[in-house]
Order: structure tokens, then C-alpha cells, then sequence
């Protein structure tokens, strides 16, 4: 398992350089984007952990049940929306789970829109979409990666 002290957070530097390597291309990327991170786990706390709890249930990859529901044929997201009705695990087990994990995914932090440069090349960087990820780096200790 890897330590908190051992991950490695991207730097303001590093995060200007990754919002500039955000090229939307006309033809492939829709020019809006919703930004989700990989943050310093704020619950992180291995101490606390309880493998009593751990061994209560097993771990279910939600995004793996999510994309299984999305794949059915009947599956529309407005007029038949089951996603709340996967299965999860309870709120004791991820609060327990989560005392294990250095870091944690925000998933779709923000929405932002692409940025058109004097050189006609088109990414995610600009200071007000900077200041919204430092934002969260800020409030997390640090930001790992992003998309």
C-alpha cells in the first residue's frame, strides 16, 4: 500500500503545463469539459481502520456497475434511469474503507469552457479555470491528477 508521504501532488507549475496540454480539437472534444480530480484523502487515517468493518462486505466498483446499467438496451438516462438502484456499499464500510485511502476521486468537481488563445490553439488553460483548480488543491493538500 502506498503512504500518504510517498504520493506525489502536482505543483502550480504542473497544473498550468496540464490545463495548457488540454488541446480541444475541433473535430473530437467537446469544447466544455467537467473537471474531476484525484485529491489528498482529507479522511485518511489508518490508525482508525477497522478490518472488522473491512471484512462486513465486499468492496462493490460502483463505476463498473454504473457503466453494466448504461450498456442495457433499455437504459435511458432520463425515462428509464436506474442508476440509483445499483447496489453500494453501506456508509459505515466507505467511511472505514476510506481511513485506508491516501488519496480520493472528485468526480465532476466543475464545468469549464475552452479557452480560444492568440495562436488559435484551444485548451483549459486561463486564470479563472487556475484559480478553480488550485482551489481544490488547496482544500485537499494537494492535488494528484486530473482530467
Amino acid at each position: 500500500m502506498t503512504s500518504k508521504e510517498e504520493i506525489k501532488v502536482l505543483s502550480k507549475e504542473e497544473i498550468i503545463q496540464h490545463l495548457k496540454d488540454m488541446v480541444v480539437d475541433n473535430e473530437n472534444v467537446y469544447p466544455w469539459k467537467w473537471f474531476s480530480f484525484i485529491v489528498m484523502n482529507p479522511d485518511y487515517n489508518p490508525s482508525e481502520f477497522s478490518q472488522e468493518i473491512e471484512d462486513s462486505e465486499e468492496m462493490i466498483d460502483e463505476w463498473a456497475e454504473v457503466n453494466k446499467e448504461m450498456k442495457k438496451p433499455e437504459f435511458d438516462i432520463v425515462w428509464h434511469n436506474t442508476l440509483s438502484t445499483l447496489p453500494r456499499n453501506s456508509n459505515k464500510w466507505l467511511d472505514n474503507h476510506s481511513k485506508i485511502c491516501p488519496t480520493k476521486v472528485l468526480y465532476f468537481n466543475f464545468l469549464a469552457q475552452s479557452i480560444t488563445h492568440e495562436n488559435d490553439v484551444r485548451n483549459y488553460y486561463s486564470d479563472s479555470i487556475l484559480d478553480k483548480v488550485m482551489t481544490v488543491s488547496e482544500k485537499y493538500g494537494g492535488i494528484v491528477d486530473f482530467v
